[in-house]
């Protein structure tokens, strides 16, 4: 396999990625089993690429360490119901779709190598939305060449898309919005704007 054909694998924990790449197996991963060395092996076939992403939040700290409880329930991403009462929860369906949508209109993925040294694609499009003209700077461009008559309704239209997928991915799960109000939120963009 050739080095342009290897997977990417971003990782976030310094630690980890230095245990990973290290060839020589130390005193402090003898605890570790021979057999889940895997993707150490597949990073010397050059099968993966370890590729740091720096994340203020390090993400991989929720599997690696204990943490404070705000921490761990912001990290974790769902309902404190679920693990309490067994109650299923949407919230985290309701995070990913406002990610889609931001990966949809931006036409970025969040391990985008524009997003470094604390940047996110949240980040990057709340920031676009306080700038006069900053959102033409985080849209796909092909959107806005398409429609140059309508040029403002599109981008007045993804302004209120980027907000929905905001209010989606609020970082505690009971801030977010439902479904059920995203779905009427886009629904009236697309009345408003006849598209």
């Amino acid at each position: 396999m050739d080095q342009e054909e290897s997977t990417k694998m971003h990782i976030d924990n310094k630690f980890a990625q230095i245990l990973v790449k290290n060839l020589v197996f130390h005193e402090r991963s003898k605890h570790i089993d021979t057999r889940y060395h895997f993707i150490r092996e597949c990073i010397v076939k050059k099968e993966v690429e370890l590729v740091h992403v720096k994340t203020q939040d390090q993400v991989a700290d929720i599997f690696t360490k204990s943490l404070k409880f705000e921490d761990f329930r912001r990290l974790r991403g769902i309902n404190l119901e679920f693990g309490s009462k067994g109650i299923i929860c949407t919230k985290g369906d309701v995070f990913s779709f406002g990610i889609m949508l931001m990966e949809t209109f931006s036409r970025k993925k969040p391990t985008d190598e524009l997003f470094v040294d604390g940047l996110s694609m949240k980040g990057w499009i709340s920031e676009s939305l306080h700038h006069v003209n900053g959102i033409t700077r985080v849209v796909d461009s092909n959107l806005l060449h398409d429609e140059e008559h309508r040029a403002h309704d599109v981008i007045s239209s993804i302004s209120s898309i980027y907000r929905i997928a905001l209010n989606c991915c609020a970082d505690l799960p009971e801030e977010r919005m439902n479904m059920t109000d995203v779905a009427a939120s886009l629904n009236k963009i697309k009345t408003i704007k006849h598209y």
